[in-house]
């Protein structure tokens, strides 16, 4: 190989040694709805939506419009099962961002907190409700999620999508 050739390959050798290897598992590629993870206090939620919601819900507690805030609950939608020829069946179950109550009695219900449309709804409600949503975006209302929804509507749950 003439004398050039060998250096012009020699610089791509070590360029390339200059960069560390993948590992797999690791690369960091775009998420599947483009979501972008955020953390707030501590906890690492799956879009900046989520957690702009998550720190909304945070405030509607501590004037004590809700309480009993709670993330990533999990509903039961269908039980395991065996069939006869002895095939198991996977539960069905749906997990919701968030779950709450409403103020049984009180609960500052001020302008700043219920200038939002989707927020009105808190007037509407009866104390004690239980509140299950879900942080929506049109990409993420899969027919999955659909029947899940109608599923958790059966059981007499009804998903707020935010």
């Amino acid at each position: 190989m003439p004398e050039g050739m060998r250096k012009i390959a020699a610089g791509k050798i070590l360029e390339g040694a200059e960069k560390p290897l993948p590992v797999a598992g690791t690369s960091e590629k775009t998420a599947k709805y483009r979501n972008v993870k955020t953390e707030v206090n501590g906890i690492v939620f799956d879009s900046k939506k989520e957690a702009k919601r998550y720190e909304y819900l945070c405030m509607a507690q501590k004037l004590g419009v809700i309480r009993d805030l709670r993330l990533q609950v999990d509903f039961t939608l269908q039980e395991a099962y065996t069939t006869a020829e002895g095939q198991r069946i996977r539960a069905i179950r749906y997990k919701a961002d968030f779950t709450y109550k409403l103020a049984t009695v009180g609960g500052n219900y001020s302008e700043a907190l219920l200038d939002r449309e989707d927020m009105k709804c808190w007037l509407y409600l009866p104390p004690g409700a239980l509140v299950v949503e879900d942080v929506k975006s049109s990409a993420t209302k899969t027919k999955t999620y659909m029947i899940k929804k109608k599923m958790m509507a059966n059981r007499g749950y009804i998903i707020r999508e935010v």
